[in-house]
């Protein structure tokens, strides 16, 4: 969600490992799942058609798409972990 409508790539992998790591429960990675899709339906549900289709800043990853394709992207790396908690 940051890439298309925040402050961009977050870079500080240290910090993301160990955020991921405190979590150790399947209960709390449920919840912390379900907290980032009602932040992702919240804020794609607040934005018009015109604010979608706006592109991505360009970067080697994005490369100027336009911001609605976040959804696909979310979908696509959702599936890539789907047997991480399984």
């Amino acid at each position: 969600m940051e890439v298309a409508f925040g402050r961009g790539w977050d870079m500080y992998f240290k910090e993301l490992m160990a955020q991921a790591r405190a979590v150790t429960t399947l209960e709390e990675a449920t919840r912390s799942m379900g907290h980032a899709f009602d932040n992702a339906v919240d804020v794609i549900g607040g934005l018009s058609e015109e604010q979608l289709m706006r592109a991505m800043p360009e970067d080697p990853i994005v490369d100027g798409l336009p911001k609605m394709s976040v959804i696909n992207q979310i979908v696509d790396h959702t599936a890539h972990h789907r047997c991480t908690l399984g």
